[in-house]
């Protein structure tokens, strides 16, 4: 009996700390931006430029957008994933909509971002971005494109009126729910504080919404975007991908098609 319990304590005790463990460094299982700096090109590419946008707090977030777009174009400004290297997007971006202005802009911790990744934060910057391009270009037509995790912070900018279209790839409809999928064996509802609720701010997007999706997402399923897509009271487009993962997304050809092809349907519906 004795045996037994000091069984059961120490299982108690070792599932205590990792716990501990697992709110303590929850930013460093959520954000990678050692894998985004991993796939940085060796050679900075041609068609975009980088500059730094200062938030509030004075840290100041690294963005790139493309070179040479016309004056009068739509501005297209896209977030990210998790471990997304915006340098190469930003280039891929550029090309692929040279009659629009893109901008991407790194979360804290990323690229040559200062600060640390963390999700308050990130909203809270998104906003901040929006207002310096928004002042920065008032008579501009400003579309938003989300990625993966950047679904999320593309969401809540649905709800303001200057933003006339949003794009997501691969949302998911709350990233606290999602990670305590992920995680069944830790009360992620109780310790998780990078929480997202896209599906929240959904109903009271003011902008038409494009979405895509992987049809063999591992990652996100498919079911969680369909339920995001339903709270959106307009959505445009709603594309699946199939045979195709959730990395595979974005190294898919058939992506740049969908972004266009959206961009059109929002400027349409806008």
């Amino acid at each position: 009996m004795e045996i037994l319990v000091r069984t059961v304590i120490t299982v108690i005790v070792c599932y205590s700390i990792f716990v501990v463990g697992v709110y303590a460094f929850q930013e460093k299982l959520l954000f990678h931006p050692e894998v985004a700096r991993d796939y940085e090109p060796r050679k900075f590419p041609s068609n975009i430029t980088k500059f730094f946008i200062t938030m509030p707090d004075g840290t100041k977030l690294h963005a790139l957008r493309s070179k040479e777009a016309p004056a009068d174009s739509p501005i297209v400004l896209s977030f990210g994933g998790n471990a997304h290297n915006l340098t190469y997007f930003s280039s891929y971006m550029a090309g692929l909509l040279p009659d629009a202005e893109t901008i991407a802009v790194n979360y804290r911790g990323f690229g040559e971002s200062e600060g640390t990744p963390y999700a308050p934060d990130m909203l809270q910057d998104a906003g901040f971005i929006l207002d310096w391009v928004y002042d920065n270009n008032p008579n501009r037509d400003i579309y938003v494109l989300g990625v993966s995790m950047g679904t999320g912070i593309a969401t809540k900018l649905s709800q303001d009126t200057r933003v006339k279209g949003v794009m997501l790839a691969m949302p998911y409809d709350d990233l606290k729910s999602l990670a305590a999928e992920k995680f069944k064996w830790v009360p992620v509802s109780y310790l998780f504080r990078n929480d997202i609720p896209s599906i929240e701010w959904a109903p009271r997007a003011t902008a038409p919404v494009a979405i895509v999706v992987a049809g063999a997402d591992e990652l996100i399923v498919n079911e969680r975007s369909e339920r995001l897509r339903d709270a959106f009271p307009e959505v445009v487009d709603y594309a699946t991908l199939s045979d195709v993962g959730h990395v595979g997304l974005l190294e898919d050809i058939r992506l740049g098609s969908w972004i266009r092809q959206a961009l059109d349907k929002l400027k349409a519906a806008s």
